[in-house]
């Protein structure tokens, strides 16, 4: 769920139904289940995102956001939940081959210009082994395609850089179209 739109093209629905899907189903969900893995002091949280969680762009706003609480949960149960023998892996995937686009119309043209050879699209099930590999190894954090986590530290050290590629990239993509 998440349509990549404008903000004024994005209705308090939709914006709800963004926050409540990824963010408040995990949340929900994992307070369903983490009780029982509190109990027995042991057991594995993963939880899937987007670059969205760490990057920013134009005409994504809610979308953005969403992601961005969903990676604030998972940040904040990999040490609240540690003390009691679980970890949370964060897993965060690039574009996946996936019906996705079809389901949210309006989005794929927002997407940031990119490179396919630096930034591949993802099979379902190359998506679906970087969760299984991450939680099976315990890993904090997965990144796939890897170079987004180059990016994410470059919007950490030069965030004002990293916003103007990211408008140019979206500005980009807008002009040349779905």
């Amino acid at each position: 769920m998440g349509r990549w739109r404008p903000l004024v093209e994005t209705s308090p629905d939709e914006a709800a139904a963004m926050i409540g899907v990824p963010y408040l189903a995990a949340f929900n969900l994992t307070r369903a289940f983490a009780p029982a893995m509190i109990d027995r002091g042991s057991g594995g949280i993963a939880f899937v995102t987007s670059p969205a969680s760490y990057l920013a762009w134009p005409n994504a706003s809610a979308y953005i956001a969403a992601r961005r609480a969903l990676a604030g949960f998972a940040e904040s149960l990999q040490s609240e939940l540690k003390p009691a023998g679980l970890f949370v892996t964060i897993v965060v995937l690039g574009t996946v081959d996936t019906p996705y686009f079809e389901n949210n119309p309006g989005s794929r043209e927002n997407i940031p210009d990119t490179d396919p050879r630096l930034l591949p699209v993802l099979t379902a099930d190359q998506a679906a082994e970087a969760v299984f590999e991450g939680t099976e190894r315990e890993q904090r954090f997965v990144v796939k395609p890897p170079l987004y986590r180059a990016l994410f530290v470059m919007n950490a050290l030069f965030p004002k850089t990293v916003a103007s590629q990211m408008r140019r990239a979206a500005k980009k993509a807008k002009k040349a179209g779905p």
